[in-house]
This record gives C-alpha cells, structure tokens and sequence, in this order.
C-alpha cells in the first residue's frame, strides 16, 4: 500500500486541504493554484503507479475516491464559501447520475472505469471550475456543456453496467 503513486495521492489530498484553507482565507488567487496542483497531480499517478508497477486495487480506489474527493468537495467548498455561482452544481451531473445508478445496480466487484473518456470528463469538470473560480465569460455556458456532456457520460455508463454479465 505505501508506494510511490499512492503517496503522490495522499500529497494531493494534502494539497487539497490547502486548497480550503485558502478559499476560507479569502487568498482566491492561491486557491486557483492549488486546485491546479490537487487536480492536476491526477494525471501523473496513474502512469507513475503503471510504469513503476505499483498498481493496486487500494490505489486504484484510493485515486479514484481523491478525485471525487477534489472535483466534488472542491466544488462544494467553492459554493458554501460563494465563489462559484449555485449553477455550478450541475458540473457534477455525471457524478451524480453514476453515484445513484450505482446504488441501485452495482452487483459487487470493482466499480467499472470510464478510461480515457472519465479522465476527459474530470478535465473537464476541473476546468469549468477554474473558469469559474477566475471569473472567466459565460460561466453558464460552461457549465451547461459539462452538465448536458455528464448527462450523456452518466446515462451512457449505467447502460454499459446495467447490461454487463
């Protein structure tokens, strides 16, 4: 359990505690930093853990609760402390529609991935955030893409594991 990739996942939770303290602390600016670094670490301890062959069932579930940890709790955060706009909530559609399938269909085993398309789908998750916490243009419409892109990617994963053997 202690390797390499799953201490760089255990660093980003740390970074991500950060992350609150900043927002509490008013510090927007930091906090856009370390949501980079919570969230962008992502994209290295996969292919650390593969390419040292540190894989494992705890870090792989271990990675893929830190990332809903990050993309959710940060939201949640950002909306309690009112930096995002409420709206903001439906970045999390995907999340949502998957966590309730799953409630009522998963059938034991590991929890199916989403490869290549759940990793897209978190960037883009991430990046709406960022839009947002920066105060960029037409926040709405970004998140409007992400929600109607997480309807999609939520109905098209309970399909695929609702009709799995």
């Amino acid at each position: 359990m202690l390797s390499t990739p799953n201490l760089l996942t255990a660093f980003r939770l740390i970074i991500f505690a950060g992350f609150i303290y900043l927002v509490d602390q008013g510090n927007i600016w930091w906090a856009v930093l370390a949501f980079i670094l919570a969230w962008g670490l992502d994209a290295i301890d996969g292919v650390l853990a593969r390419s040292l062959r540190q894989t494992s069932d705890f870090g792989y579930l271990f990675d893929k609760m830190t990332d809903r940890i990050i993309i959710f709790g940060g939201l949640l955060v950002l909306l309690v402390y009112a930096v995002v706009p409420i709206y903001a909530f439906f970045i999390l559609t995907k999340d949502v529609i998957v966590g309730l399938g799953l409630v009522f269909i998963h059938r034991g085993g590991r929890i199916k991935d989403l490869g290549g398309a759940g990793k897209a789908m978190m960037a883009g998750q991430g990046a709406v955030i960022l839009w947002l916490m920066s105060g960029g243009p037409m926040g709405w419409a970004a998140v409007m893409v992400v929600a109607v892109w997480g309807l999609f990617m939520g109905g098209k994963y309970l399909i695929s594991y609702s009709n799995r053997s």
